[in-house]
């Protein structure tokens, strides 16, 4: 197995090899004085199983050309399988048409992650979850909170958890902690805005927001 870092969170990628006991394969990813991106990998990677850890956050058009130019340096460099790890998915939110005459981003970026050469795609609470069928390959979305719910206190009589999807709810409801929700319902009147219409809670409770999408990623 081989693990390859992008620039996006080489922290996340460092703490993922050091739990897996495996040293993060030798690459480079720099810029020439025009900023395209340029891949070298400084390893043996025929047969290997690999994992490229990039999320495409901010600069989201940086960061997802390297998940592509990392994933064809792999093919090319005759890797058995290539997993891209991408815990925030961006252009994630464009996975719909908003209006007349506007792209549907998002599966345009699984389109060229599929034929950049990924075999797999795992990430981390899609804005949507059809999402996984705008890809032809097979796709993993993971969900944080079932485990960001086992750092919440248990035995609080009026402890809620704010979910601002109540389908999210149902990821939490077999853990141990687990009491019950409340409901927020909001609308996003322009882009980078929520605004709050509703919370449906308990007085005196503890809210602790779950929100499946940060402008910065990670």
């Amino acid at each position: 197995m081989k693990i390859l870092a992008g620039n996006s969170n080489r922290a996340l990628t460092e703490a993922i090899g050091a739990y897996l006991g495996l040293p993060l394969t030798k690459c480079h990813v720099r810029r020439f004085a025009d900023m395209e991106v340029f891949v070298e990998i400084l390893e043996n990677v025929r047969g290997q199983d690999t994992f490229i850890i990039q999320s495409t956050s901010y600069p989201a058009n940086d960061h997802l050309m390297e998940v592509l130019i990392m994933t064809d340096a792999l093919r090319r460099a005759s890797a058995r399988r290539i997993t891209a790890v991408i815990p925030y998915f961006g252009y994630a939110r464009q996975d719909r048409k908003p209006g007349p005459r506007t792209p549907i981003s998002a599966k345009l970026v699984a389109n060229l992650i599929t034929r950049a050469g990924a075999d797999r795609v795992l990430t981390v609470d899609l804005h949507a979850g059809q999402i996984q069928g705008f890809f032809d390959i097979p796709t993993d979305n993971l969900y944080a909170a079932p485990v960001l719910v086992r750092d919440i206190p248990a035995g609080e009589p009026a402890l809620e958890r704010g979910i601002s999807h109540p389908e999210r709810a149902l990821d939490c409801r077999d853990e141990p902690n687990h009491l019950r929700y409340p409901y927020l319902n909001w609308v996003v009147p322009r882009t980078n805005r929520i605004d709050i219409l509703k919370i449906v809670a308990v007085a005196g409770a503890i809210g602790v927001v779950f929100y499946f999408l940060a402008h910065r990623g990670v």
